[in-house]
């Protein structure tokens, strides 16, 4: 899993694809809290994303969960 705040205030990522991370199973809590991400694509093996994990993200455009399976908890 990727920490909380483990990519705050990433200014120059603007896309970032996790596709192929199948061991990733957690996104903790404003891990890209103040990026400027504009597309973001998560893994199949994503069980659950923490609370706030994109705030204050203004620029994203697209989320692409189509392959979170088994995403079973999302915030609190």
């Amino acid at each position: 899993s990727f920490p909380p705040l483990a990519l705050q205030g990433a200014n120059s990522l603007r896309r970032l694809d996790l596709s192929e991370m199948k061991d990733l199973t957690t996104i903790g809590q404003k891990f890209f809290q103040f990026t400027s991400l504009e597309e973001l694509i998560l893994p199949s093996s994503i069980t659950t994303i923490e609370s706030s994990f994109l705030s204050q993200s203004t620029e994203l455009k697209v989320l692409d969960l189509s392959r979170c399976t088994a995403l079973t908890t999302v915030g609190n």
